[in-house]
């Protein structure tokens, strides 16, 4: 081979050289291209189709936590009433219960006095054995002096 065929070799790999890069060029070109028309039809379908879709879900999101909210402060509400209401149905049951039973009492009392009359309660409590309060009771009268004016 001679020098002749050689530089013509090497000018046909040089051709088919940059013939590849130019096709490469414009391999990468028409990708460029295509990557920004597919960039704009995703933009175009996003804003038509996804955009209001995406618009009615957070209002319905945004509804609902607001209901839940409500939902919440009338539960609070709710609950705090209720601990009222117990409260104050406590308080009434004990000052209505606490006349109610003192009556109740005055009246069995007086109706085992009228029945029975003072001598026979009297007896009765003179006759059964003293237990342990009634001896305190007895020692502390007659220690504080009480002998001496119960007997004048």
């Amino acid at each position: 081979m001679t020098d002749a065929d050689a530089l013509f070799w090497l000018r046909v790999m040089a051709v088919a050289s940059a013939l590849q890069v130019a096709i490469l060029g414009a391999a990468v070109l028409a990708v460029v291209v295509l990557i920004r028309r597919a960039q704009a039809r995703l933009d175009d379908w996003q804003r038509q189709h996804i955009a209001p879709v995406t618009a009615k879900a957070h209002d319905a999101v945004d509804a609902v936590h607001d209901m839940a909210q409500r939902f919440r402060a009338i539960d609070d509400d709710v609950r705090r009433a209720m601990g009222r209401a117990g409260q104050r149905l406590h308080h009434t049951r004990a000052r209505v219960r606490a006349p109610f039973a003192g009556l109740v009492r005055g009246a069995g009392a007086a109706i085992a006095t009228l029945a029975f009359g003072r001598l026979k309660n009297r007896a009765a409590r003179a006759n059964r054995p003293l237990d342990a309060q009634d001896l305190d009771d007895r020692e502390r009268f007659t220690s504080e002096g009480g002998a001496q004016h119960a007997r004048q």
